[in-house]
């Protein structure tokens, strides 16, 4: 299964760790991605600029959705991810 994130901070790097660690899933993109976020320790997954390319990114089987500092934004893409009927975890 392949995962892309919608944040990524100390909540949710343990989730980003397990992923990388299990042979049949892979992270695949990430949007917001604070400080805990290096290309080092996640090698291959794409930084996007935009937030709605992860919704349109066919890479993707699921959306993890990361707390972030903006409660108003965070409960809108939670919605826009709903209304696209995709496969999400909110953390």
């Amino acid at each position: 299964m392949k995962f892309s994130f919608l944040g990524f901070n100390a909540i949710s790097r343990p989730l980003a760790e397990a992923i990388v660690a299990h042979p049949e899933h892979q992270f695949v993109a990430v949007y917001a991605a604070d400080d805990e976020f290096s290309p080092t320790d996640f090698p291959g997954v794409q930084q996007e600029q935009e937030w709605e390319s992860v919704l349109h990114n066919s890479e993707s089987d699921m959306i993890v959705i990361s707390p972030l500092l903006d409660q108003n934004a965070q409960e809108d893409r939670l919605r826009r991810v709903v209304q696209c009927e995709l496969p999400a975890i909110a953390i």
